[in-house]
């Protein structure tokens, strides 16, 4: 019965290491994916935003709009 305690306890310690290690490989797979996910989403909202300030001072152009609004530093409150 003792021996196959000690047999058990070896064999515990290799694979908890290669769960440990796992678990960490798994965690820097995420850590890299969510900073590529960032800088995509952060790519995406920079040239959206380009493109809609393009596009709005264009079809805002001869409306009067102040020049604030057409920046969009006037805050309009949304609509819940």
């Amino acid at each position: 019965m003792l021996e196959e305690i000690e047999g058990l306890i070896t064999k515990e310690t290799p694979a908890r290491l290669e769960i440990f290690k796992r678990r960490e490989h798994m965690s820097q797979v995420s850590e890299k994916y969510r900073a590529v996910l960032s800088k995509g989403l952060r790519f995406l909202e920079e040239h959206s935003m380009h493109g809609l300030l393009k596009n709005s001072g264009q079809s805002l152009h001869g409306y009067g709009l102040s020049r604030e609004f057409k920046l969009g530093l006037i805050q309009i409150p949304k609509r819940i």
